[in-house]
Formats: C-alpha cells, sequence, structure tokens
C-alpha cells in the first residue's frame, strides 16, 4: 500500500514564491451566493440571472437548484453563458425537488472569463430547458471561495 499527495498538497509541502497554490483552494473561506425568482408561465429557453456575478478566479464547491412542481415538461439546468449546465445538468421540474452540483467539470470550477466575452462563466445562470411553460418558484445557491 502507498501513501500519496494530492496535487495541491504536493505543492502546498513545496511552495516558493513563484509555485503557490491559487487562492481558493487550501484554507480559503467559503462564502455563498443565493437568489429566488417567482416563475410566471416563463417560456421555455428562458434564462434567470441568479445572484451577482462570482468574484473572477472563485472556486465552486457546490451549487444547488430548489424549485416547485413548475409544470408538464418543465426541466431547469444551472451554469453560465459558457456551458449552460455546468453546474447541474437539465433537471426536470414537474414535482417539487432540489438538485445539487452533479457535474464532475462544475466541481472546483475556477471562474476565469476564458470563454471570449467579459463575464462569461460569473454570471451564473437557470435556464428552463424543456418545452413547458414554468410557473412556480426556483432558487439556487451557489458555494465558492477566492
Amino acid at each position: 500500500m502507498a501513501t500519496v499527495k494530492g496535487a495541491l498538497k504536493t505543492v502546498a509541502d513545496s511552495a516558493t514564491e513563484s509555485h503557490t497554490n491559487p487562492s481558493g483552494t487550501l484554507g480559503a473561506e467559503l462564502k455563498v451566493m443565493q437568489d429566488s425568482y417567482e416563475a410566471s408561465a416563463l417560456a421555455s429557453g428562458s434564462l434567470i440571472e441568479i445572484g451577482t456575478k462570482l468574484p473572477l478566479n472563485a472556486v465552486v464547491y457546490e451549487a444547488i437548484l430548489a424549485y416547485d412542481a413548475l409544470g408538464a415538461n418543465t426541466s431547469l439546468s444551472l451554469g453560465d453563458s459558457e456551458d449552460d449546465d455546468r453546474y447541474v445538468s437539465n433537471t426536470a421540474t414537474t414535482s417539487a425537488g432540489f438538485t445539487r452540483l452533479n457535474k464532475v467539470d462544475g466541481f472546483c470550477y475556477t471562474c476565469d472569463e476564458t470563454g471570449g466575452s467579459s463575464n462569461s462563466d460569473r454570471q451564473v445562470l437557470a435556464k428552463l430547458v424543456d418545452s413547458g411553460a414554468a410557473t412556480g418558484t426556483i432558487k439556487a445557491a451557489v458555494f465558492y471561495a477566492n
């Protein structure tokens, strides 16, 4: 049996001024950004901006999407303008419930604005995906460090 080190532990153990872990990784304070929206016949393809923009270089650790029963043929995803389901994949919302971050690439994602447009991955967006019109409460929370 072997004992090995994770990538951040390796850097921490051999850190120099020019080679350190990024902020938001080891020993960072966890913050939360949350918001809610009361939908009334919200059309398919609509986007809901959730909270304020995340800070540049924020590292996302958790995302939660909660919803009422929004109607027939409704579903939501949670992401940003670069990847509309970066944090939560297309989730049926015909019954009330909540879904936590379920995308591997969304866990420990660093907001870096490399997608071509300013703030493209910093503004969290809930997207109504399927063909139905949504009516009810939609809530989201994103836990991050920077």
